[in-house]
């Protein structure tokens, strides 16, 4: 059996990696130093090590006492169970090295794993002028800026580090981590820099000129949107969903706020750009992984509500879900709240099943709207209830309907302009709804009142405990 490395040989290394002489290194340098002492982390073992020896702060960023310590009491747990083999001369030890610089000598290496780099809040300030407010969410905002030094404008978010875990500071470095993996495909956001000031995280992403997917279709003149039309978005949909799962990548949360345009609405056409990869999850072979359940529930795949283990056909299903949503001016499946649009999607048997209400509702809006066959066959095998048969990306892109966008009709589709305007306008009014009645319940929370009674619980739906769904009261 081959000695095992020293504290000397492990300090000598960690300073290597340590390309700027911090004395901390971040993710990306840890999966260097960890090929160098002859361990191969796949990307589920590299982040359970990060977070597990990263003790104190910064987060995002271990100093070699750290990394000693942990090595010493854990060499063989998170899939490290190989002892690391010491070199034989300095010789060897050199060659290691040089091997580790060179990318075709190093297979186990990701390049496109970083951590954060370190800048003040002057730095950032004086490089990154904050522009116009682009949206805020419950941890960040996200502002339009202006790099200084290319003269590109980007697209700044910002994340908060006053009572944010490390949990929470980790969520955001794999975020940027599981972008930089997917950003090589022309439809998906990139990730550009993630910084680290005293007092935030910030992330540097791509900025698109455009909005939302259905609020840009909605913005333009009345005869643009036609089945060609259609046919180009979820043909680039799918064809950036497809990249991510070449890569390992599931994306989980894909519905029409995280679907960007590209240009101005002033101009006819635009392509999108797939966003907001927070829920997204990377698979690993032979690596038991607890996937969780996540995601918006309109567009949320059978198995994941039944929060059985799940796959990338997830992401189909989603995109199912929108194909139908752009030629029918609304999405397949609804409820009156969260328990009968469940017990709708769990109960779907796929378009053979006439009898289901749920599947009489997506035959009636073909009928209704005049979906052509060949979009209704592959909505029809996007929304396979089995994951196992569900068409993949791949087969998707060779269907007729999206395979010849030429061929499709462009028409506009009046009627589902129309719907679809109706649609996104009451979703975004039961969301401000929504959000109002949360407030109040937490404030009279805070006063000492009860707070929020779940309907899960209620005499109505004695059954919604037994089947595990969400609370009722918030139909996104």
């Amino acid at each position: 059996m081959a000695s095992a490395l020293t504290r000397a040989q492990l300090k000598a290394a960690f300073d290597k990696v340590d390309k700027d002489g911090s004395g901390n290194i971040d993710i990306g340098e840890l999966q260097h130093l960890l090929v160098f002492c002859d361990i191969e982390p796949n990307n589920v073992t590299l982040w359970k090590m990060m977070e597990k020896l990263d003790t104190s702060i910064p987060y995002g960023q271990i100093d070699f006492e750290e990394f000693y310590d942990y090595m010493k009491k854990n060499q063989d747990d998170h899939g490290l169970a190989r002892t690391m083999s010491a070199p034989q001369s300095a010789e060897e030890w050199s060659t290691r090295l040089d091997a580790l610089d060179a990318k075709s000598n190093a297979t186990a290496i990701r390049h496109d794993v970083e951590g954060s780099k370190t800048m003040t809040e002057d730095e950032v300030i004086s490089r990154y002028p904050l522009g116009k407010k682009l949206g805020a969410g419950k941890y960040a905002s996200v502002h339009k800026c202006t790099d200084k030094q290319t003269g590109e404008t980007k697209a700044m978010k910002l994340f908060y580090k006053k009572n944010r875990s490390k949990k929470k500071f980790y969520d955001v470095i794999e975020e940027a981590n599981k972008m930089r993996r997917v950003q090589a495909h022309p439809h998906i956001v990139k990730c550009f820099e993630l910084i680290e000031t005293q007092e935030r995280l910030i992330m540097l992403i791509e900025y698109v000129e455009g909005g939302q997917l259905y609020d840009e279709i909605l913005k333009r003149k009345p005869q643009f949107f036609s089945e060609q039309m259609a046919g180009k978005i979820i043909g680039e949909l799918t064809d950036a969903i497809g990249h991510m799962h070449r890569e390992g990548v599931i994306h989980c949360d894909l519905k029409p706020e995280n679907v960007l345009c590209t240009v101005n609405p002033s101009t006819d056409h635009f392509d999108i750009k797939v966003a907001d990869m927070g829920l997204s999850k990377v698979l690993e072979e032979a690596e038991k992984q607890n996937l969780t359940y996540c995601g918006t529930p309109l567009y949320m795949a059978p198995e994941m509500l039944k929060k059985e283990q799940y796959s990338y056909p997830v992401d189909l299903w989603s995109i199912g879900c929108m194909m139908h949503e752009l030629m029918c001016g609304e999405p397949p499946f609804t409820g009156k709240n969260m328990f009968e649009l469940e017990r709708n999607v769990k109960g779907y048997k796929g378009l053979d099943d006439t009898a289901f209400h749920a599947t009489k509702r997506i035959k009636s809006h073909f009928a209704k709207f005049k979906v052509s066959a060949n979009a209704q066959d592959l909505i029809g095998r996007y929304l396979l209830p089995d994951q196992r048969t569900r068409i993949t990306a791949e087969d998707a892109l060779k269907h007729p309907w999206l395979a010849n966008n030429e061929a499709l009709g462009n028409t506009h589709m009046s009627s589902v302009h129309v719907n679809l305007q109706l649609a996104t306008e009451k979703r975004k009014f039961r969301r401000a709804i929504n959000k109002i009645i949360i407030a109040q319940k937490i404030l009279k929370a805070m006063k000492g009142g009860h707070g929020h009674a779940h309907q899960k619980t209620s005499e109505k739906n004695p059954k919604a405990k037994e089947e595990g769904h969400g609370c009722s009261c918030l139909l996104m």
